[in-house]
């Protein structure tokens, strides 16, 4: 059987001696590689695989074959008897690593990083698979309710309720209180003196002021420089009127 074995080997190492024609197939993680190039370096010639991946060419033992694909990994082989399997010559290429920064994956629900309410749901399916394999003692009171509700859980997801009901309104007050926030960083003469306004304007002005969103913005930036330029700017249009 050896000497059978050793037989076929030399002669398909002969026939590898002259250029004939290699039939191939070039492969990336079990799947057909669609369009790659396959150049013999040494007699010049180039093949492209197919929609199965494979190709032929012509070679020889000893010549160089270049596999290249602008989605894989460029791969180099020299031609001998060994690199065959039921003959043909099998390639597998390595996808290349911005290739598999794109790659998507199907049949999975959408992750968001910091996406709480998912992973909190996670947390709990996995409480209740963690409960449901826990050994019951007969007739031991074990501190819990079998598959029971998380209500430690519960009073939590009701505060936050709450403090999302108080949020918008605490939001709101900061962002309307521009008056406060001028009279802070304005004497009193600066609206009659600076500005050039009536005593009686002043309010009336400042009302006007803060009907303007860039007021709100003013007020988050903590911005005194950006304020005087802002009432400057509102008091030429504010005397318009």
């Amino acid at each position: 059987m050896k000497i059978k074995l050793l037989c076929i080997l030399l002669l398909f190492i002969a026939q590898l001696g002259y250029s004939q024609i290699i039939k191939g197939k070039v492969t990336s993680n079990n799947y057909p590689a669609i369009d790659v190039e396959i150049i013999n370096a040494t007699t010049k010639t180039i093949a492209v695989s197919d929609s199965q991946g494979e190709f032929t060419i012509t070679a020889k033992n000893n010549d160089e074959i270049l596999f290249i694909s602008k989605n894989h990994e460029s791969k180099k082989l020299v031609m001998n008897p060994l690199l065959f399997t039921n003959n043909e010559l099998v390639v597998d290429l390595v996808l290349k690593a911005e290739q598999l920064k794109e790659v998507k994956i199907t049949n999975m629900a959408s992750i968001k990083l910091g996406q709480a309410d998912w992973e909190q749901q996670k947390l709990d399916d996995y409480d209740v698979q963690k409960n449901a394999v826990k050994p019951n003692v007969q007739g031991v009171y074990m501190g819990g309710i079998p598959n029971g509700m998380n209500f430690v859980r519960i009073a939590g997801m009701v505060a936050n309720l709450f403090k999302k009901d108080k949020d918008p309104q605490k939001k709101e007050k900061e962002l309307l209180d521009f008056k406060t926030f001028t009279d802070q960083n304005c004497k009193s003469n600066y609206f009659t003196q600076t500005l050039g306004l009536k005593v009686e304007e002043v309010e009336l002005f400042k009302e006007y002021c803060t009907a303007d969103p860039l007021a709100s913005q003013i007020v988050s930036e903590n911005n005194k420089l950006r304020l005087m330029d802002f009432l400057f700017e509102k008091s030429i249009s504010f005397k318009k009127l």
